[in-house]
């Protein structure tokens, strides 16, 4: 049987042991099991993709990539972030204006379903950066995720729902390695076909997303007060740049970089073991955290 058959069965035999048994030790009912699915599909949809989006634009043609210019790759990486740090306000705001968490979840599975597509039919510098900046809004979702899964549980399970948060991207990094793999295992990756797993499960997880009820009460929770508040507290400013420095060597040595550097001539790193480098780092967080 071919090694990637294999890694395929394995990775979905020990995704089975590891939802069941999660379902069974939180006790976990039937709609706490549907959004947790979401989450997984949801993470996936965006996990699949966001490690090798630079090395898809700078490597050579001959190896599967584009042959863009390193400027032009980085570029590419950093729209995920800068996506990210813009969209976390207005996310609230735009929950508030519409009433409605779904919504804005379903825009974000819209964009980066759409941004695949564009990436499968017409690779390229724009395509990429489009995408990157439609993953970076996905990321910004999380927080959404959270709000809504932490509403199942009373306020006694609140450390059970983080606890459930947190094994959700480790479980969507784990599925995704296969994947990975079998795409870049050949001297020709087969970039696109990334893009498309990501195009499904983004399409998958609008289909979960109706089943999930919408609790978002009809009032405001981000309010021109508690923005102001935010903006003057020392404490948000201090914490927010001790985040910001852990972020540069967080972002700086994981990801899309270390892909990239990893698929260099002087590392020459196999195949398998960059699709498994975001799992192990995922995993090694998810230790610290806990």
């Amino acid at each position: 049987m071919p090694l990637n058959i294999w890694i395929y069965l394995v990775t979905s035999i020990l995704t089975l042991v590891l939802t069941g048994w999660i379902i069974k030790h939180y006790k976990l009912s039937k709609y706490q099991v549907l959004i947790f699915i979401l989450l997984v599909l949801f993470w996936s949809s965006i996990n699949i993709i966001r490690a090798y989006r630079k090395s898809y634009a700078v490597n050579p043609l001959e190896q599967g990539g584009l042959g863009l210019s390193i400027s032009v790759g980085a570029t590419i990486a950093a729209a995920y972030g800068l996506m990210s740090l813009i969209a976390r306000f207005p996310v609230f705001l735009l929950t508030d204006f519409f009433k409605s968490r779904k919504v804005m979840i379903g825009f974000a599975l819209l964009a980066v379903g759409g941004t695949s597509l564009w990436v499968i039919l017409a690779p390229g510098s724009d395509s990429l950066l489009y995408s990157s900046l439609a993953l970076g809004l996905g990321a910004s979702m999380l927080s959404l995720f959270n709000v809504i899964f932490s509403e199942t549980f009373t306020p006694k399970q609140a450390m059970m729902s983080v606890s459930m948060l947190s094994v959700a991207p480790l479980l969507a990094e784990f599925m995704m390695s296969p994947f990975q793999y079998v795409a870049t295992k050949n001297g020709v990756a087969d970039y696109p076909f990334m893009w498309k797993v990501s195009l499904v499960l983004s399409a998958v997880a609008l289909v979960f997303l109706i089943f999930v009820k919408d609790n978002k009460e009809p009032v405001r929770t981000m309010t021109l007060p508690t923005f102001r508040k935010l903006i003057t507290s020392r404490q948000v400013w201090v914490f927010g740049l001790i985040g910001i420095s852990i972020s540069f060597i967080r972002f700086g040595l994981s990801g899309s970089n270390i892909v990239t550097y990893a698929q260099n001539d002087f590392i020459n790193m196999s195949p398998f073991a960059i699709a498994y480098i975001d799992f192990i780092y995922s995993l090694a967080q998810l230790g610290a955290g806990v």
